[in-house]
């Protein structure tokens, strides 16, 4: 008999999930295959894209460590994923998180044949341009450190999902003080990974699995006011945590890296 994960007793789940996936893996390793596809899809792009190679590493690093670190504040109201171990942290974690932050800084350029381009570093801009990016930056900072802070205490009873939603769009928005020609790529970006997000949740609780059974199981929102689904089981806080999640990191990224997109001279390479 295996032990049960820590986060499947810690929701009272009594037995393991008798739901296998395609009929070979056991229902925990779902949230592991996730994170593969997540790695596979990057891991095709970093080899036929050279050009995107450096942005899959850098963004898919920090966002691996992002998630790793915000799954601890998730788990708390939101939901306890089964788990391949049974203690934070998981594998899981990390891998969905440069999963899904690589395929995030790659989508646009993917989709519209273009690359990304360095700009002028931040010590070579004129110093009106420089304090608009420092003081963008620093608004960020502070959004970001209301929200951890303050916002849990004002908003008591909001799940984290939807606090993250809010945190996302703002820190998106704050960059755009800075350059406000980026929103077209930040809602583009945003949308692809909504309807990635509603696409996958959609076939994987839907069809692959029990997601009803699931998600009573799990998801900490199940049976409240915030239990609210679209296309059969899909959670409408993961589409909006997602589209918010890539409108965020494509600005940050855009403007930490001071680079811009363009459409690739070469498209063979």
């Amino acid at each position: 008999c295996v032990a049960l994960p820590a986060r499947v007793a810690s929701v009272g789940l009594d037995h393991e999930p008798p739901w296998v996936v395609f009929y070979i893996l056991p229902f925990r390793y779902l949230y592991l295959m996730l994170a593969l596809i997540e790695c596979s899809a990057a891991l095709v792009i970093f080899v036929r894209r050279a050009d995107l190679r450096v942005p899959i590493v850098i963004a898919g690093f920090f966002g691996g460590i992002l998630e790793v670190v915000s799954e601890v504040w998730y788990m708390d109201d939101y939901w306890h994923p089964l788990s391949i171990i049974p203690n934070w942290p998981a594998p899981e974690d990390f891998l969905y998180g440069f999963g899904v932050t690589a395929l995030t800084v790659c989508a646009v350029p993917v989709l519209t044949n273009s690359t990304y381009k360095q700009q002028a570093s931040i010590d070579q801009r004129s110093p009106r341009m420089r304090g608009s990016n420092v003081f963008g930056l620093a608004f960020s900072a502070a959004v970001f450190a209301a929200y951890m802070t303050i916002a849990p205490l004002y908003m008591s009873g909001t799940p984290s999902i939807w606090l993250a939603f809010i945190a996302f769009t703002g820190l998106g928005l704050s960059t755009l003080y800075v350059n406000w020609r980026n929103i077209g790529i930040g809602l583009v970006t945003g949308i692809v990974m909504g309807l990635m997000a509603l696409v996958g949740y959609g076939v994987g609780l839907n069809f692959v699995v029990d997601g009803d059974a699931f998600l009573r199981q799990v998801w900490l929102l199940y049976g409240t006011p915030w239990d609210a689904r679209i296309l059969g089981n899909v959670p409408v806080d993961e589409v909006a945590w997602n589209t918010a999640r890539g409108w965020c990191i494509a600005l940050i990224y855009l403007e930490i890296s001071c680079q811009q997109l363009v459409v690739r001279k070469d498209a063979t390479k």
